[in-house]
């Protein structure tokens, strides 16, 4: 059954025949864009490219396996350890490292320091946060002080955070204005100061979190500092007399 009759003359409707035309008109427009751009395949599927999936394999990555290869528990630790024991061998051999401090480049001993310095401050924030949460439950249960737990736990993030940044801020900025006030008063190059002062700074990361004066541990990486520009010097002399021999 047709929906339209044809008329005497065997030729469509007026309105069938406008139809036929603006189809006809959209195919050509259509054909002549498609041949401009380049993509004919394209255009038969009504100029949307549908994505392929045939070499696609990849599978989309979870949060959960994103988090897992950042926190890698066989690698973070060992390289945590190893940064700590190279800390302790500064403090308990300070005439041996110093001395084999001329041979490591700047690079290394400031990577050293960095990893060790944000260590220390995260590892001294959540050391303060527990030490105020286990403070603040002793009051509560063997003192009988009526404890507001979340105005505590909010003083406790806070302070904790407080240390963090601080210890960042001290083992940065603060230091490198320590290392422009003592320039002068020494004879080596800027470079080896900065890596013998990276040096003496272990005593103040690796016992930042215990509850004892600051203080002592800015006098312990003094005498560290002292003894550092001291080997150093006693090097250089040392060399300059073996080339004057030859």
């Amino acid at each position: 059954m047709q929906f339209w009759q044809v008329s005497a003359s065997g030729s469509l409707p007026w309105h069938r025949r406008m139809a036929v035309n603006s189809v006809g008109v959209l195919q050509r427009v259509k054909a002549v864009a498609c041949g401009e751009a380049g993509i004919p395949k394209e255009c038969r599927a009504g100029f949307r490219r549908k994505p392929s999936h045939r070499h696609n394999n990849k599978k989309p990555v979870q949060p959960i396996s994103l988090a897992i290869t950042f926190i890698n528990a066989k690698t973070a630790p060992k390289g945590m350890i190893k940064q700590v024991k190279r800390g302790w061998l500064i403090i308990s051999e300070p005439k041996e490292q110093f001395t084999e401090l001329n041979r490591k480049s700047l690079e290394d001993v400031a990577a050293f320091y960095m990893k060790l310095l944000l260590a220390s401050a995260i590892f001294t924030g959540i050391f303060s946060f527990i030490a105020l949460l286990v403070k603040a439950s002793y009051f509560d249960l063997f003192l009988n002080v009526d404890v507001n737990y979340a105005n505590m736990l909010n003083y406790a993030a806070g302070r904790s955070s407080s240390y963090v940044f601080f210890i960042i801020f001290a083992g940065t900025f603060l230091l490198f204005a320590a290392s422009i006030l003592i320039r002068p008063f020494t004879k080596i190059k800027y470079a080896e100061l900065v890596k013998i002062l990276l040096y003496a700074m272990a005593p103040a990361l690796l016992f930042a979190w215990v509850p004892v004066n600051p203080a002592l541990l800015f006098v312990w990486a003094l005498v560290l500092l002292i003894a550092g520009i001291k080997a150093h010097i006693s090097k250089n002399i040392q060399k300059g007399s073996l080339e004057q021999r030859d």
